[in-house]
C-alpha cells in the first residue's frame, strides 16, 4: 500500500496523492462491503445503504490522512465473510468461487494492517474450531488451515525487513514504548461506541461528546469507535434479537440456530474492551496491539452487515418507491450523523498559505544549495513518538521534506540506536565549532526551526554569524531559517557511537528518572540485556552504575549466568559498580541478584528491594 502512495505522488504530486488516497481508502471500503453482501445473496439496494454507511463511520473520519492505514477497512467485511464460509459453508469446496475469496482475502490481509490481521486470524481460528467441532467438512477445514499459513507468511513477508534488520542489530526498545498501561488507555470502551464526538453537526451531540472529554479518567483515542445513529439503532436491534432467540430456546426446550452475528460482535468486545482477552495478553506478553478500539471497525461492519441481511428480507414485499424512500432516508440520517463539520473558508486559505510559505522556503533553499546536499537539522527531535511533545508539533522537521527534490536531511532516524549520538553532542556546540564540524562531516546547511527554540535560535545564529556564517534564508513567516555552510570536499563519517541499547525485562518494578541517572527498581532478581553484533567471540564491554538498597542485603551481578560483581550493602547505601564484560556473540544476559528475597503483601504490593542508577554498557573494542 504504501509503495502504491509513492506511485500516487510520483504522478500527482503528494499533496494529491495524499488526497487520493484517503478516497481510496473509502470507495474501496465502500466495494468491498457490497461485494460480500451481494456474495451473501442480500438485496442491491440495501447493500448498497450499508456499503455507503459503513465507508462513512466516524472510524474512517478520525483516522483519515494521519492514521492512513486504518482509513483502508476494505478487508474487513471479506475478513468476517471468509471466516463464515469455513464455518459454515456447506457449498466451499477448492478451486470455486468462495474458496478463492476465502483465500484471497488471506493473502491480501497478511501484507496489510497488522490490527485487521490480529483480529481476521482469531474469527479464523474460532471458524476453524466450530467447524471442527461440528460439521467437519474436509475442504472447510483445509481451506481454513491454508489461510492460516498464507496469512502467517503474507505477514513475515511484510515485516521481513524489521525482522531481519532486529536479528542482524538486536532490538531496539527505546523506538517504539509500548507498555501494559497503553494497552488500557487505548481499550475499547463500550460507551464510546455510542457517545457522539465533539465534532458533531447537532450542538447537543457535540455538547455530550464534550462532557464525555471533560470527566472520563481514561482518555486514549476518544470518539474513535463511534458508531453513529443508524449502526447504534441496528446494534441495539441486534442484541434484542439475540435475547428473544435466547428466550424463544429456552421455551421450546431446544436451541434455535444462532446467527453468526451476535456472537461475533460479543467475541470483539471480549477481546477489545478494558481488562478484556488483549489486556491479558498484553500483561502476560505482548503488548503490540495496544490499540483495541480500532477492533471497533469490526463491530461496525458486523452490525451492518445484519441490518442489511434484515431490510431484505423484511422489504422484499415492499413496492420499490417505498423501499427507495425509506432507504434514501436512513442514508440521509447515517450520513449527516457520521460525517464531520466541513473545513471552513479560513481553515482552507490557512493551509494554502501555509503550503505557499512552505514551498517557498525549500525551493529557494534548493535553488542556493547543490543537488543532494545534506541540510543539519535543529533541534535535536526524537523520531517517532518524540517525548513529553504535542502530538500535533511532533513532526515539524519534515516541513521542507515535502517540497524538496534533491535535498538530504538529518531528521527521521529511528531514535533508541547509538549510530546518531553524535548529533546530541554537536547540538550542544557554540556556533562556531558547531559549523565547523558539520562542514567537516559534509554537510552544506542547518536548518533551524525557531518555534522550538526558547529565544526563537536568535543567540545560534548571532553565533554562526561572528563565525562568519551570516549567509542565510528564511521562511515568510519567520519560523525556518536557512544557514549556509561550506562542506569540505574530502567529509568525515561521524564517529560511530559506543553506546550500547539496554533491554531491560518485566522483572523490574519501576523507573524513575532522576538527575543522578535513571533509577531503576528491582523486586528480588531483574535482568537487562544488550546485544552484540560482532560474530566473533571475546568482545569486550564495561557496565557503568550504581547499586544501593533499602536495607542491607547482599546484590550480585551475573553475565550469562556468571557473576562479575558483588557487594554488602547497609541500608541507603550506594555502591558504585565499574566491571569489564566479555560478551558472546548475539544476547548477552545481565542479572541483578539480592540474597533477601521482598514478598509483595496487602500494604506494599510492589516492594522495592534495592535500585540500580544510571546503567550504562558501551563497547571498548
Amino acid at each position: 500500500m504504501i509503495f502504491s502512495f509513492g506511485l500516487l505522488a510520483k504522478i500527482f504530486g503528494l499533496f494529491a496523492a495524499a488526497n487520493l488516497a484517503v478516497l481510496l481508502g473509502y470507495v474501496t471500503s465502500a466495494l468491498a462491503f457490497y461485494a460480500c453482501c451481494r456474495l451473501l445473496q442480500f438485496r442491491r439496494l440495501w447493500s448498497f445503504v450499508g456499503a455507503v454507511l459503513f465507508a462513512f463511520t466516524y472510524f474512517h473520519a478520525y483516522r483519515f490522512l494521519h492514521h492512513l492505514l486504518h482509513t483502508y477497512s476494505y478487508m474487513v467485511p471479506f475478513g468476517i465473510l471468509s471466516c463464515w464460509l469455513i464455518a459454515f459453508s456447506k457449498r466451499l469446496q477448492w478451486g470455486n468461487k468462495l474458496s478463492w475469496v476465502c483465500l484471497g482475502t488471506a493473502a491480501v490481509t497478511g501484507l496489510t494492517n497488522p490490527y485487521n490481521l490480529n483480529m481476521f486470524g482469531q474469527m479464523l481460528c474460532l471458524g476453524l474450531g466450530l467447524q471442527l467441532l461440528t460439521r467437519r467438512r474436509k475442504p472447510n477445514l483445509q481451506i481454513g488451515a491454508a489461510c492460516l499459513a498464507i496469512i502467517v507468511i503474507g505477514f513475515l513477508a511484510i515485516n521481513l525487513d524489521t525482522l531481519g534488520y532486529r536479528w542482524a542489530h538486536g532490538k531496539n526498545p527505546d523506538v517504539l514504548v509500548r507498555g501494559y498501561y497503553e494497552t488500557e488507555l487505548f481499550a475499547l470502551k463500550p460507551m464510546e461506541l455510542i457517545v457522539p464526538p465533539v465534532s458533531h453537526k447537532v450542538a447537543a451531540f457535540a455538547r455530550a461528546g464534550s462532557t464525555y472529554a471533560r470527566d472520563a479518567w481514561i482518555k486514549g483515542e476518544m470518539f474513535s469507535p463511534y458508531l453513529g445513529i443508524v449502526c447504534i439503532a441496528g446494534l441495539v436491534w441486534l442484541a434484542a434479537e439475540l435475547v428473544l432467540m435466547f428466550a424463544s430456546s429456552r421455551r421450546r426446550g431446544r436451541p434455535r440456530r444462532l446467527p453468526a452475528y451476535g456472537p461475533s460482535v460479543l467475541w470483539v468486545l471480549f477481546y477489545s474492551v478494558v481488562g478484556g482477552l488483549n489486556c491479558m495478553i498484553a500483561l502476560a506478553t505482548v503488548t503490540m496491539f495496544r490499540g483495541g478500539n480500532r477492533y471497533s471497525i469490526f463491530i461496525s461492519a458486523l452490525v451492518l452487515m445484519f441490518m442489511v441481511s434484515r431490510a431484505s428480507f423484511l422489504t422484499r414485499r415492499w413496492s420499490k418507491e417505498k423501499q427507495f424512500l425509506v432507504a434514501g432516508m436512513i442514508l440521509l440520517v447515517g450520513l449527516f450523523d457520521q460525517l464531520p463539520i466541513a473545513t471552513t473558508a479560513e481553515e482552507t486559505r490557512t493551509i494554502v498559505r501555509d503550503i505557499r510559505v512552505d514551498r517557498a522556503f525549500t525551493e529557494a533553499m534548493e535553488g542556493k544549495l547543490p543537488p543532494k546536499a545534506m541540510v543539519f537539522q535543529l533541534p535535536i527531535v526524537p523520531y517517532p513518538e518524540p517525548p513529553g511533545i504535542d502530538p500535533g508539533r511532533a513532526y515539524e522537521h519534515f516541513r521542507p521534506y515535502f517540497y524538496s527534490k534533491a535535498l538530504r536531511f538529518s531528521y527521521g532516524s529511528h531514535k533508541g540506536r547509538p549510530r546518531e549520538d553524535w548529533q546530541k553532542e554537536v547540538e550542544k556546540m557554540p556556533g562556531e565549532q558547531m559549523a565547523a564540524t558539520l562542514e567537516k562531516y559534509g554537510f552544506a546547511a542547518i536548518y533551524l526551526n525557531r518555534k522550538w527554540f526558547p529565544d526563537r535560535a536568535d543567540a545560534l545564529l548571532k553565533q554562526l554569524a561572528a563565525a562568519g556564517k551570516s549567509e542565510i534564508i528564511e521562511d515568510e513567516a519567520r519560523e525556518q531559517v536557512c544557514v549556509l555552510l561550506k562542506p569540505s570536499a574530502t567529509p568525515e563519517l561521524p564517529p560511530p557511537g559506543d553506546r550500547v541499547p539496554l533491554i531491560f525485562g518485566s522483572d523490574w518494578v519501576a523507573s524513575v528518572a532522576n538527575p543522578s541517572g535513571q533509577q531503576h527498581w528491582a523486586g528480588n532478581t531483574a535482568s537487562l540485556e544488550f546485544f552484540n553484533a560482532r560474530k566473533s567471540p571475546g568482545a569486550s564491554y564495561s557496565l557503568n552504575c550504581q547499586v544501593a538498597s533499602l536495607s542491607p542485603r547482599r546484590v550480585s551481578i551475573h553475565l550469562n549466568g556468571k557473576e562479575v560483581w558483588n557487594a554488602e550493602l547497609g541500608a541507603s547505601q550506594l555502591a558504585p559498580v565499574n566491571v569489564r564484560l566479555d560478551a558472546r556473540s548475539g544476547y548477552n544476559k545481565l542479572e541483578f541478584k539480592s540474597n533477601v528475597e521482598e514478598r509483595p503483601n496487602k500494604h506494599n504490593p510492589v516492594p522495592r528491594a534495592f535500585v540500580v542508577i544510571g546503567p550504562k554498557v558501551n563497547r571498548l573494542n
